[in-house]
């Protein structure tokens, strides 16, 4: 009898003891998937005592021709040191970033769209932007995009107390700039209010004060910074220096307005 109660308790332990290294394996596995997964973020070392920065490239909204702008932009960024820079992007985006990329140290991570009208790029920035946010030591975080959608993580990252740099074309629209603590903009465009009334009275002159508005818009929007020079649109730039668009889509000098009517 004894004999038989010292097998069953034998075997009661072996079956615990099996268990418990099955569980020892599977903690191992987690852990193990965690620790990749993070790693796929490779944050650099800095000694000194400056400020941590992380930068998020959109690839698809942000040209590779802008890069040496986003240099001089980081080097304005005081006791700041990038321990972070990837650039995110679908294939044909990173494609045409390769080789700036590879030139200036920048970790790239190529992504599918699976689902069509999901932006699979905003979505990664977005997660990896929370990862460094909630696990890493990060007081900077620079986004380099033209995308609205990103206004929403701003302002989760400066509800913890951090930094938020963006940068971003002209057209960048107004909720992203103003929810960034500084924005910098990568066109080089002019931002002369001089130059500006110079050019439209040049056209109008030369179109004999009626150019057609969509004609007159785009080689305006080529040329000169209207955000960076304070106007929220094209119609407020005209009115401000003395034109008007009528309803047939022409522009026409403000004194004329009376004689229309």
């Amino acid at each position: 009898m004894f004999e038989s109660f010292n097998n069953l308790l034998l075997v009661s332990l072996f079956l615990w003891l099996t268990v418990l290294i099955f569980l020892i394996f599977i903690l191992i596995a987690i852990r193990g998937k965690a620790k990749i997964r993070r790693h796929k973020l490779t944050i650099n070392n800095v000694k000194n005592k400056s400020n941590k920065a992380a930068m998020f490239i959109d690839a698809d909204n942000t040209n590779c021709i802008f890069m040496d702008k986003i240099v001089e932009n980081l080097g304005q960024i005081q006791d700041s040191s990038l321990v972070y820079s990837c650039l995110y992007g679908l294939p044909a985006s990173q494609k045409s970033w390769e080789k700036t990329a590879k030139q200036h140290n920048i970790q790239q991570k190529t992504l599918t769209n699976y689902v069509e009208g999901k932006n699979s790029t905003d979505f990664s920035i977005v997660i990896d932007c929370m990862d460094l946010l909630m696990n890493e030591d990060i007081d900077l975080f620079i986004l380099v995009s033209s995308d609205s959608d990103f206004s929403g993580i701003v302002y989760r990252i400066l509800q913890e107390g951090k930094t938020v740099v963006g940068m971003g074309k002209d057209d960048t629209p107004a909720i992203f700039r103003m929810a960034c603590n500084q924005f910098f903009y990568l066109d080089d465009k002019s931002t002369s209010p001089s130059e500006l009334k110079q050019v439209l009275e040049k056209l109008v002159t030369h179109y004999n004060g009626r150019i057609a508005y969509g004609k007159i818009k785009h080689m305006i929007l080529n040329r000169f910074g209207l955000n960076m020079m304070g106007f929220n649109s094209f119609d407020q730039m005209l009115d401000t220096y003395g034109y008007y668009s009528t309803a047939s889509g022409v522009i026409l000098e403000n004194h004329k307005r009376k004689k229309l009517k």
